[in-house]
């Protein structure tokens, strides 16, 4: 058994992390399906951890700080889950993107992480 890294991002209307957590679940379960073992998915992890003061999302400062998290936390032999909220500019094209714009209470996260494959 081997380790496998993952990055998922998601937007709806989520009052929190955990609810966004939630849904990135359901929706790897409906695409990996339910199985005995683990699929690699973000629906293998146990939680999250919500990070803030990160660097700006998709940029490279932020690519390789999400690479140095996942790094560290697979030296600890740990599969943990990160998340970070996605706002500002990048937040407002998702929602364009998406059809979402000008709905209240939408909000974004992007998950990553490494688990047990």
């Amino acid at each position: 058994m081997g380790a496998q890294t993952f990055s998922t991002t998601i937007i709806g209307k989520f009052r929190t992390s955990r609810d966004a957590y939630r849904e990135a679940c359901r929706e790897a379960i409906d695409y990996s399906g339910h199985q005995e073992g683990y699929s690699g998915d973000i629906q293998t992890t146990s939680g999250s951890h919500l990070y803030k003061d990160v660097p700006r999302y998709d940029t490279r400062k932020y690519l390789n700080w999400v690479d140095e998290i996942i790094e560290k936390n697979h030296q600890d032999g740990r599969g943990r889950c990160g998340c970070v909220e996605i706002k500002g500019a990048k937040l407002k094209l998702m929602r364009i993107r998406e059809g979402l714009h000008g709905k209240q209470g939408v909000k974004a996260f992007h998950f990553f992480g490494w688990c047990k494959a």
